[in-house]
């Protein structure tokens, strides 16, 4: 999306490349606003809900640039963006860190690595994909080539769209609800009963303690991992 949209601006709408980059400021910022909250809203909702609400969120911005692709105004990908940027930080820190929930706490660096090297190299891969898309188009003769440019972004999001089709679905299979089983098998797994209790505190509360409580008792903990 920040390769697509800001030649598109540019090449289709000819606006300034000063233009181009505003036009994603406001998105960017809300991006960056639910960093701080991602984490709070995760231990409120669980980790279905803000996931599968962000991959929502971002399915039908990629939606609307795949029906408007031909005729985006600045004002539609300004819109348009805000909305994939919001999906964006309800979804992606939140997946990051289910995904380490699953793993004890000798295997979460691990996977915190794997998971930044994976982004990094998607983002490659996808900036070579959405410029080859929009290039192929570009190299039509027979079209003036801010139609072209216009065509090949409309492609590009189109696959985009049929991406997060296949990633609405994966999450919705993936993502369970959090449950006191799972909860159990999360404490067991550990190992170190007391800092697995510190890092889950939010979900134990909602378990194991009346509203109000500010404590896990060692007796309910106990009754909780099997421990005597």
């Amino acid at each position: 999306m920040s390769f697509l949209l800001p030649n598109y601006d540019q090449l289709v709408n000819h606006s300034s490349t000063t233009l181009a980059a505003l036009m994603l400021l406001p998105g960017a910022i809300i991006g960056a606003g639910f960093a701080p909250f991602s984490g709070l809203i995760l231990d409120k909702l669980g980790a279905r809900k803000p996931i599968l609400l962000g991959a929502g969120l971002i399915l039908l911005a990629h939606f609307f640039f795949t029906l408007f692709g031909l005729k985006l105004s600045n004002v539609l990908i300004l819109v348009f963006y805000m909305i994939f940027m919001t999906g964006m930080g309800l979804a992606f820190g939140n997946i990051m860190t289910n995904g380490q929930k699953q793993l004890s706490l000798e295997e979460q660096p691990d996977a915190n690595a794997i998971f930044n090297t994976l982004q990094q190299f998607a983002g490659a891969v996808g900036t070579t994909l959405a410029s080859l898309i929009v290039a192929m188009s570009q190299a039509n003769q027979k079209m003036d080539f801010t139609q072209a440019t216009a065509k090949g972004s409309r492609n590009g999001f189109m696959v985009l769209f049929a991406l997060g089709i296949f990633q609405l679905l994966l999450l919705f299979w993936v993502v369970g609800k959090e449950n006191e089983n799972e909860l159990i098998y999360l404490i067991k797994r550990g190992g170190q009963r007391k800092r697995i209790c510190c890092l889950y505190y939010p979900f134990l509360t909602r378990v194991t303690m009346p509203s109000g409580s500010s404590q896990v008792k060692s007796l309910e903990l106990n009754h909780l991992t099997g421990a005597p």
